[in-house]
């Protein structure tokens, strides 16, 4: 008979004693004070390659209860960058790891099968591997760079999407915009990314690509967390007044107080 382990609310079976080992690690280590989760954290720090699950699960337990407050930090990107030593977007990377595999797919077996592959492959096979597919996918990547990997997956969403020009008949939409010198370089460099990784020249395809990336990135952090909606409106606004050469007021809609910018001046 199989053991039914405790993650984050749900009961699962673990189907060999590595995958039923780390998850009762992340939770036993999911139930201690920010200092002790913190200090778990830098033990991990070296050997991420063997503990990127664990490490995730203890990011998101700091992130989503907010104990980087107790720890001195009144803002969750600092605390990552300053404390931990990672940048955002690493942490963000394990912590959805973590959210999907662990949490919502919750297979132990997959996550022992997928966990020799390391961090660096296994972010790109969020929302991409399942139960069905994870002994295919292993096999593509096991001998795989990680450029390799996204280009495999880049190809597996197209397709999958519809997003390839030749796959859709609907009515095409028009965008026009309107970049400063050092936006446009990012966004070339973001467009030549995405051909590397779809194999095409067609830029709607690559912009698609692009958007949606970007919104399987961040839309689950963006529905949970407050703080986050507020810096991403502050700089939504700050390039909005950076672009147009206007100063830009937020008054909260049902609260009335001032989300974002000065009280405006009245004649």
């Amino acid at each position: 008979m199989k053991d039914a382990v405790l993650v984050t609310g749900m009961e699962i079976e673990a189907n060999d004693s590595i995958s039923r080992e780390l998850i009762m690690k992340v939770q036993e280590n999911c139930d201690g004070t920010g200092e002790e989760i913190l200090a778990r954290l830098f033990d991990l720090k070296n050997s991420i390659d063997e503990s990127y699950f664990e490490m995730g699960g203890l990011l998101r337990t700091i992130y989503d209860n907010k104990l980087y407050r107790d720890l001195g930090y009144s803002d969750w990107k600092n605390f990552v960058q300053d404390k931990i030593g990672f940048q955002i977007r690493k942490a963000k990377y394990l912590m959805r790891i973590y959210k999907y595999f662990v949490v919502e797919v919750g297979n132990a077996e997959l996550i022992s099968k997928i966990s020799s592959l390391g961090w660096s492959k296994v972010k790109a096979l969020v929302y991409v591997v399942d139960s069905q597919n994870v002994d295919e996918w292993v096999e593509k990547c096991k001998d795989a760079t990680v450029m390799e990997v996204f280009q495999k997956v880049s190809q597996f969403k197209a397709i999958k999407k519809g997003f390839l020009a030749k796959q859709t008949k609907k009515a095409a939409l028009s965008f026009s915009f309107k970049l400063h010198e050092g936006q446009s370089g990012i966004v070339e460099n973001a467009f030549k990314l995405a051909g590397k990784l779809s194999h095409s020249e067609d830029k709607n395809n690559n912009l698609s690509l692009m958007a949606q990336d970007y919104l399987d990135y961040n839309s689950s952090l963006v529905a949970t967390d407050l703080v986050v909606q507020a810096e991403m409106m502050k700089k939504t606004f700050k390039k909005l007044e950076l672009a147009f050469g206007v100063k830009l007021t937020a008054v909260g809609r049902f609260t009335g107080n001032i989300l974002y910018g000065h009280e405006p001046v009245n004649d």
